[in-house]
Protein backbone atom coordinates (compact mmCIF):
# COMPACT_ATOMS: atom_id res chain seq x y z
CA UNK A 1 0.00 0.00 0.00
CA UNK A 2 2.79 2.42 0.97
CA UNK A 3 4.60 1.62 -2.28
CA UNK A 4 1.52 2.42 -4.36
CA UNK A 5 1.00 5.73 -2.57
CA UNK A 6 4.66 6.66 -3.04
CA UNK A 7 4.50 5.86 -6.77
CA UNK A 8 1.34 7.94 -7.11
CA UNK A 9 2.93 10.92 -5.36
CA UNK A 10 6.01 10.72 -7.60
CA UNK A 11 3.80 10.57 -10.70
CA UNK A 12 1.84 13.62 -9.51
CA UNK A 13 5.08 15.49 -8.77
CA UNK A 14 6.42 14.73 -12.26
CA UNK A 15 3.12 15.83 -13.83
CA UNK A 16 3.27 19.12 -11.91
CA UNK A 17 6.90 19.67 -12.93
CA UNK A 18 6.14 19.03 -16.61
CA UNK A 19 3.24 21.48 -16.51
CA UNK A 20 5.53 24.12 -15.00
CA UNK A 21 8.07 23.54 -17.78
CA UNK A 22 5.46 24.15 -20.49
CA UNK A 23 4.14 27.24 -18.69
CA UNK A 24 7.68 28.57 -18.39
CA UNK A 25 8.10 28.17 -22.15
CA UNK A 26 4.88 30.08 -22.88
CA UNK A 27 5.17 32.85 -20.31
CA UNK A 28 8.83 33.49 -19.50
CA UNK A 29 11.40 32.02 -21.90
CA UNK A 30 12.64 34.24 -24.73
CA UNK A 31 11.82 33.09 -28.28
CA UNK A 32 14.41 31.20 -30.32
CA UNK A 33 16.75 33.05 -32.66
CA UNK A 34 17.98 31.68 -35.99
CA UNK A 35 21.47 32.91 -35.12
CA UNK A 36 21.22 31.75 -31.51
CA UNK A 37 23.62 29.37 -29.77
CA UNK A 38 23.77 25.59 -29.77
CA UNK A 39 22.71 24.34 -26.33
CA UNK A 40 23.84 20.83 -25.32
CA UNK A 41 22.35 18.96 -22.36
CA UNK A 42 24.40 16.56 -20.23
CA UNK A 43 22.95 15.52 -16.89
CA UNK A 44 24.82 12.22 -16.44
CA UNK A 45 28.04 11.26 -14.66
CA UNK A 46 31.75 11.85 -15.04
CA UNK A 47 32.42 8.66 -16.98
CA UNK A 48 29.57 9.32 -19.41
CA UNK A 49 30.96 12.78 -20.10
CA UNK A 50 34.52 11.52 -20.64
CA UNK A 51 33.36 8.85 -23.08
CA UNK A 52 31.32 11.51 -24.91
CA UNK A 53 34.22 14.00 -25.19
CA UNK A 54 35.28 12.71 -28.62
CA UNK A 55 31.73 13.43 -29.81
CA UNK A 56 31.93 16.88 -28.18
CA UNK A 57 35.05 17.58 -30.23
CA UNK A 58 33.24 16.56 -33.42
CA UNK A 59 30.24 18.75 -32.51
CA UNK A 60 32.60 21.67 -31.83
CA UNK A 61 33.99 21.27 -35.36
CA UNK A 62 30.51 20.87 -36.85
CA UNK A 63 29.26 24.11 -35.28
CA UNK A 64 32.58 25.98 -35.45
CA UNK A 65 30.92 29.32 -36.21
CA UNK A 66 28.27 29.12 -33.50
CA UNK A 67 28.39 29.69 -29.78
CA UNK A 68 28.09 26.38 -27.93
CA UNK A 69 26.68 26.33 -24.40
CA UNK A 70 26.81 23.18 -22.28
CA UNK A 71 24.24 22.71 -19.51
CA UNK A 72 26.27 20.33 -17.39
CA UNK A 73 25.98 18.22 -14.28
CA UNK A 74 27.94 20.09 -11.63
CA UNK A 75 30.05 16.99 -10.88
CA UNK A 76 32.03 17.37 -14.12
CA UNK A 77 31.51 21.05 -14.99
CA UNK A 78 35.12 21.88 -14.03
CA UNK A 79 36.39 19.21 -16.44
CA UNK A 80 34.05 20.37 -19.20
CA UNK A 81 35.35 23.95 -18.95
CA UNK A 82 38.95 22.73 -19.07
CA UNK A 83 38.40 20.97 -22.42
CA UNK A 84 37.64 24.35 -24.06
CA UNK A 85 35.14 22.64 -26.37
CA UNK A 86 32.39 24.94 -25.11
CA UNK A 87 32.05 28.71 -25.14
CA UNK A 88 30.13 28.56 -21.89
CA UNK A 89 29.42 25.87 -19.30
CA UNK A 90 26.46 26.34 -16.95
CA UNK A 91 26.47 23.89 -14.04
CA UNK A 92 23.37 22.45 -12.37
CA UNK A 93 22.59 19.82 -9.77
CA UNK A 94 20.36 17.64 -11.93
CA UNK A 95 19.36 15.55 -8.93
CA UNK A 96 17.65 18.64 -7.52
CA UNK A 97 16.17 19.58 -10.89
CA UNK A 98 14.32 16.28 -10.80
CA UNK A 99 13.17 16.56 -7.19
CA UNK A 100 12.86 20.23 -6.18
CA UNK A 101 10.42 22.52 -7.99
CA UNK A 102 12.04 25.58 -6.45
CA UNK A 103 15.50 24.60 -7.69
CA UNK A 104 14.08 23.58 -11.08
CA UNK A 105 12.46 26.99 -11.61
CA UNK A 106 15.63 28.77 -10.53
CA UNK A 107 17.59 26.69 -13.04
CA UNK A 108 15.16 27.51 -15.83
CA UNK A 109 15.29 31.20 -14.90
CA UNK A 110 19.08 31.15 -15.38
CA UNK A 111 18.70 30.00 -19.00
CA UNK A 112 15.50 31.88 -19.87
CA UNK A 113 17.22 34.27 -22.30
CA UNK A 114 19.57 31.89 -24.14
CA UNK A 115 17.34 31.84 -27.27
CA UNK A 116 18.98 28.72 -28.74
CA UNK A 117 18.78 27.98 -32.45
CA UNK A 118 19.60 24.32 -31.71
CA UNK A 119 19.19 22.11 -28.64
CA UNK A 120 21.07 18.80 -28.61
CA UNK A 121 20.14 16.16 -26.05
CA UNK A 122 22.60 13.27 -26.57
CA UNK A 123 21.39 11.16 -23.60
CA UNK A 124 20.77 7.65 -24.94
CA UNK A 125 18.11 6.82 -22.32
CA UNK A 126 16.26 10.11 -22.36
CA UNK A 127 13.28 9.11 -20.23
CA UNK A 128 14.51 6.02 -18.43
CA UNK A 129 17.60 7.60 -16.81
CA UNK A 130 17.91 11.25 -17.83
CA UNK A 131 14.43 12.73 -17.86
CA UNK A 132 15.81 15.80 -16.04
CA UNK A 133 17.29 16.89 -19.41
CA UNK A 134 13.75 17.10 -20.73
CA UNK A 135 12.95 20.05 -18.45
CA UNK A 136 15.12 22.27 -20.64
CA UNK A 137 13.70 20.79 -23.86
CA UNK A 138 10.17 21.61 -22.69
CA UNK A 139 11.01 25.04 -21.30
CA UNK A 140 13.27 26.52 -24.01
CA UNK A 141 11.98 27.25 -27.53
CA UNK A 142 14.46 26.29 -30.27
CA UNK A 143 14.36 26.02 -34.04
CA UNK A 144 15.95 22.56 -34.11
CA UNK A 145 15.83 20.02 -31.25
CA UNK A 146 17.81 16.80 -31.69
CA UNK A 147 17.82 13.67 -29.53
CA UNK A 148 17.60 9.91 -29.51
CA UNK A 149 14.35 8.15 -30.33
CA UNK A 150 12.75 6.26 -27.46
CA UNK A 151 11.15 2.90 -26.86
CA UNK A 152 8.29 2.25 -29.31
CA UNK A 153 5.72 1.78 -26.53
CA UNK A 154 6.39 4.89 -24.47
CA UNK A 155 3.97 6.61 -22.15
CA UNK A 156 1.63 9.37 -23.27
CA UNK A 157 3.91 11.96 -21.65
CA UNK A 158 6.91 10.55 -23.51
CA UNK A 159 5.11 10.65 -26.85
CA UNK A 160 4.09 14.24 -26.15
CA UNK A 161 7.68 15.09 -25.31
CA UNK A 162 8.91 13.55 -28.56
CA UNK A 163 6.83 16.07 -30.49
CA UNK A 164 9.13 18.83 -29.22
CA UNK A 165 12.01 17.23 -31.16
CA UNK A 166 12.56 18.10 -34.80
CA UNK A 167 15.04 15.25 -35.33
CA UNK A 168 15.10 11.88 -33.56
CA UNK A 169 18.07 9.57 -34.09
CA UNK A 170 17.02 5.93 -34.31
CA UNK A 171 18.53 3.71 -31.63
CA UNK A 172 20.39 0.49 -32.36
CA UNK A 173 20.80 -1.86 -29.40
CA UNK A 174 22.85 -4.52 -31.19
CA UNK A 175 25.66 -5.01 -28.70
CA UNK A 176 27.10 -1.53 -28.97
CA UNK A 177 28.95 0.21 -26.18
CA UNK A 178 28.23 3.81 -25.22
CA UNK A 179 31.15 5.16 -27.24
CA UNK A 180 29.71 3.49 -30.37
CA UNK A 181 26.29 5.06 -29.69
CA UNK A 182 28.03 8.44 -29.52
CA UNK A 183 29.54 7.73 -32.93
CA UNK A 184 26.10 6.94 -34.38
CA UNK A 185 24.66 10.16 -32.97
CA UNK A 186 27.38 12.36 -34.48
CA UNK A 187 26.97 10.60 -37.83
CA UNK A 188 23.29 11.54 -37.70
CA UNK A 189 24.31 15.18 -37.20
CA UNK A 190 26.91 15.12 -39.96
CA UNK A 191 26.78 12.59 -42.78
CA UNK A 192 30.47 13.16 -43.50
CA UNK A 193 31.57 12.16 -40.01
CA UNK A 194 33.90 9.14 -39.94
CA UNK A 195 35.32 8.07 -36.59
CA UNK A 196 35.20 5.17 -34.16
CA UNK A 197 34.69 7.61 -31.23
CA UNK A 198 37.16 5.99 -28.87
CA UNK A 199 37.24 8.27 -25.80
CA UNK A 200 39.83 11.01 -26.00
CA UNK A 201 40.45 13.96 -23.70
CA UNK A 202 42.36 17.00 -24.96
CA UNK A 203 45.17 18.59 -23.03
CA UNK A 204 43.24 20.49 -20.38
CA UNK A 205 43.46 24.14 -19.48
CA UNK A 206 43.61 23.93 -15.72
CA UNK A 207 45.33 25.40 -12.70
CA UNK A 208 48.78 24.00 -11.81
CA UNK A 209 48.71 21.31 -9.16
CA UNK A 210 49.97 23.18 -6.13
CA UNK A 211 52.28 21.28 -3.81
CA UNK A 212 52.32 18.11 -5.86
CA UNK A 213 55.99 17.18 -5.53
CA UNK A 214 56.00 13.79 -7.23
CA UNK A 215 58.86 12.97 -9.53
CA UNK A 216 58.53 12.61 -13.28
CA UNK A 217 57.67 8.89 -13.12
CA UNK A 218 54.80 7.95 -10.84
CA UNK A 219 51.67 5.79 -10.80
CA UNK A 220 48.15 6.56 -9.61
CA UNK A 221 45.73 4.44 -7.60
CA UNK A 222 42.05 5.38 -7.47
CA UNK A 223 40.36 3.09 -4.92
CA UNK A 224 37.02 4.91 -4.64
CA UNK A 225 33.74 4.00 -6.34
CA UNK A 226 30.16 5.21 -6.31
CA UNK A 227 29.22 2.49 -3.81
CA UNK A 228 31.16 0.28 -1.37
CA UNK A 229 29.84 -2.78 -3.17
CA UNK A 230 31.74 -1.66 -6.30
CA UNK A 231 35.11 -1.20 -4.54
CA UNK A 232 37.95 -3.68 -4.75
CA UNK A 233 39.34 -4.34 -1.22
CA UNK A 234 41.71 -1.74 0.18
CA UNK A 235 44.33 -4.31 1.21
CA UNK A 236 44.44 -5.53 -2.39
CA UNK A 237 45.05 -1.99 -3.66
CA UNK A 238 47.82 -1.61 -1.08
CA UNK A 239 49.46 -4.87 -2.17
CA UNK A 240 49.48 -3.85 -5.83
CA UNK A 241 50.87 -0.44 -4.84
CA UNK A 242 53.72 -2.11 -2.93
CA UNK A 243 54.51 -4.39 -5.87
CA UNK A 244 54.59 -1.60 -8.44
CA UNK A 245 56.85 0.49 -6.21
CA UNK A 246 59.18 -2.46 -5.51
CA UNK A 247 59.55 -3.31 -9.20
CA UNK A 248 59.83 0.19 -10.66
CA UNK A 249 60.95 2.48 -7.86
CA UNK A 250 58.14 4.85 -8.79
CA UNK A 251 56.21 6.60 -6.03
CA UNK A 252 52.46 6.11 -6.01
CA UNK A 253 49.75 8.74 -5.73
CA UNK A 254 46.28 8.09 -4.31
CA UNK A 255 43.54 10.30 -5.77
CA UNK A 256 39.91 10.78 -4.82
CA UNK A 257 37.30 13.21 -3.58
CA UNK A 258 37.16 14.67 -0.08
CA UNK A 259 34.92 11.83 1.07
CA UNK A 260 37.62 9.34 -0.01
CA UNK A 261 40.35 10.72 2.26
CA UNK A 262 39.91 8.06 5.02
CA UNK A 263 39.84 5.26 2.44
CA UNK A 264 43.06 6.51 0.84
CA UNK A 265 44.73 7.02 4.21
CA UNK A 266 43.96 3.40 5.09
CA UNK A 267 45.68 2.23 1.90
CA UNK A 268 48.68 4.48 2.56
CA UNK A 269 49.15 2.93 5.99
CA UNK A 270 48.83 -0.59 4.62
CA UNK A 271 51.33 0.09 1.82
CA UNK A 272 54.17 1.03 4.19
CA UNK A 273 54.74 4.63 3.08
CA UNK A 274 55.33 4.00 -0.65
CA UNK A 275 52.13 5.95 -1.47
CA UNK A 276 51.11 9.59 -1.05
CA UNK A 277 47.52 10.64 -0.44
CA UNK A 278 46.23 13.52 -2.56
CA UNK A 279 42.55 12.74 -2.14
CA UNK A 280 40.37 15.79 -1.61
CA UNK A 281 42.93 18.41 -2.68
CA UNK A 282 42.57 18.33 -6.50
CA UNK A 283 39.78 19.44 -8.79
CA UNK A 284 38.49 16.94 -11.34
CA UNK A 285 40.41 18.63 -14.17
CA UNK A 286 43.58 18.46 -12.04
CA UNK A 287 42.97 14.77 -11.40
CA UNK A 288 42.68 14.28 -15.15
CA UNK A 289 46.00 16.10 -15.67
CA UNK A 290 47.59 14.03 -12.89
CA UNK A 291 46.45 10.85 -14.68
CA UNK A 292 47.59 12.07 -18.10
CA UNK A 293 51.14 12.57 -16.80
CA UNK A 294 51.25 9.25 -14.87
CA UNK A 295 52.97 6.11 -16.11
CA UNK A 296 50.12 3.87 -14.93
CA UNK A 297 46.62 4.06 -13.42
CA UNK A 298 44.86 1.37 -11.39
CA UNK A 299 41.21 2.16 -10.73
CA UNK A 300 37.87 0.71 -9.84
CA UNK A 301 35.17 1.01 -12.48
CA UNK A 302 34.59 4.74 -12.20
CA UNK A 303 34.78 7.84 -14.35
CA UNK A 304 38.50 7.98 -13.54
CA UNK A 305 39.06 4.67 -15.37
CA UNK A 306 37.49 6.30 -18.44
CA UNK A 307 39.79 9.31 -17.97
CA UNK A 308 42.81 6.99 -18.00
CA UNK A 309 41.74 5.44 -21.28
CA UNK A 310 40.82 8.81 -22.80
CA UNK A 311 44.25 10.23 -21.86
CA UNK A 312 46.06 7.17 -23.30
CA UNK A 313 47.61 6.47 -19.90
CA UNK A 314 48.17 2.73 -19.43
CA UNK A 315 45.20 1.82 -17.25
CA UNK A 316 44.02 -1.27 -15.40
CA UNK A 317 40.35 -1.26 -14.42
CA UNK A 318 38.71 -3.52 -11.84
CA UNK A 319 35.54 -4.20 -13.79
CA UNK A 320 32.33 -5.53 -12.23
CA UNK A 321 29.45 -7.17 -14.03
CA UNK A 322 26.69 -4.63 -13.37
CA UNK A 323 27.06 -2.85 -16.72
CA UNK A 324 29.63 -5.12 -18.34
CA UNK A 325 29.95 -4.36 -22.06
CA UNK A 326 27.90 -1.16 -21.88
CA UNK A 327 30.71 1.25 -20.95
CA UNK A 328 33.80 -0.96 -20.76
CA UNK A 329 35.69 -2.38 -22.50
CA UNK A 330 35.64 0.45 -25.05
CA UNK A 331 34.57 -0.74 -28.48
CA UNK A 332 36.44 0.40 -31.58
CA UNK A 333 35.66 0.09 -35.26
CA UNK A 334 34.28 -3.32 -36.19
CA UNK A 335 33.34 -4.08 -32.58
CA UNK A 336 36.94 -4.79 -31.55
CA UNK A 337 37.58 -4.14 -27.85
CA UNK A 338 40.18 -1.48 -27.04
CA UNK A 339 43.32 -2.65 -25.22
CA UNK A 340 43.25 0.36 -22.88
CA UNK A 341 41.89 0.34 -20.23
CA UNK A 342 42.86 -3.28 -19.66
CA UNK A 343 39.83 -4.64 -17.81
CA UNK A 344 40.15 -7.30 -15.12
CA UNK A 345 36.94 -9.14 -14.22
CA UNK A 346 35.54 -12.32 -12.73
CA UNK A 347 32.94 -13.67 -15.15
CA UNK A 348 29.59 -14.71 -13.66
CA UNK A 349 26.31 -15.76 -15.32
CA UNK A 350 24.50 -12.79 -13.72
CA UNK A 351 26.53 -10.16 -15.61
CA UNK A 352 24.31 -7.31 -16.79
CA UNK A 353 22.37 -7.11 -13.52
CA UNK A 354 22.53 -3.29 -13.42
CA UNK A 355 24.15 -3.64 -9.98
CA UNK A 356 20.99 -5.18 -8.52
CA UNK A 357 23.14 -7.94 -7.05
CA UNK A 358 21.46 -11.30 -6.47
CA UNK A 359 23.89 -12.17 -3.69
CA UNK A 360 24.18 -9.02 -1.56
CA UNK A 361 21.71 -6.65 0.03
CA UNK A 362 21.66 -3.39 -1.93
CA UNK A 363 22.78 -1.55 1.23
CA UNK A 364 25.69 -3.91 1.87
CA UNK A 365 29.12 -2.42 2.61
CA UNK A 366 31.00 -5.37 1.12
CA UNK A 367 32.01 -5.65 -2.54
CA UNK A 368 29.76 -7.76 -4.74
CA UNK A 369 31.10 -11.23 -5.59
CA UNK A 370 32.11 -10.38 -9.16
CA UNK A 371 34.52 -7.80 -7.73
CA UNK A 372 35.50 -9.48 -4.46
CA UNK A 373 36.60 -12.61 -6.36
CA UNK A 374 39.08 -10.72 -8.52
CA UNK A 375 42.42 -11.80 -7.11
CA UNK A 376 45.60 -9.81 -6.56
CA UNK A 377 47.56 -12.07 -8.93
CA UNK A 378 44.99 -11.53 -11.68
CA UNK A 379 45.34 -7.77 -11.35
CA UNK A 380 49.11 -7.97 -11.06
CA UNK A 381 49.27 -9.86 -14.37
CA UNK A 382 47.30 -7.02 -16.01
CA UNK A 383 49.57 -4.40 -14.43
CA UNK A 384 52.67 -6.24 -15.68
CA UNK A 385 51.17 -6.39 -19.17
CA UNK A 386 50.52 -2.65 -19.19
CA UNK A 387 53.95 -1.79 -17.86
CA UNK A 388 55.69 -4.07 -20.34
CA UNK A 389 54.05 -2.03 -23.09
CA UNK A 390 55.88 1.11 -21.91
CA UNK A 391 59.29 -0.48 -21.71
CA UNK A 392 59.46 -1.75 -18.15
CA UNK A 393 61.16 -5.10 -17.71
CA UNK A 394 59.02 -6.79 -15.09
Amino acid sequence: MIGHVSSLLIALRNLCFRACDYLFRQLIASPARADGPVVILRSDGIGDFVIWCAAAHAIRDLYAHRKIILLANHVFADLAKATEYFDEVIAFDFFLIRRSLRYRLRALWRVRSLQPAIIINPAFHRYQLHMDNEAFVRALPAGDVIGWSQLPHGTKAQRKGDRLYTRLVERDYTGKTVNRHNDSFVKALSAGHNSDMLPQLPVLKTEPISGLDVVRNYFVLFPAASSPKRRWPTDSFAEIGRRIHAQTGWPGVLAGASADVPLCEEICRAADSCLKNYAGVLSLSQVATLIRDARLLLSNETGVAHIGGACQTPTVCILGGGHYGQFLPFQGRGGVASANPRCVFHAMPCFGCGWACLFLNSQGAQPVPCIARIGVEQVWDAVRAQLSGIGRDL
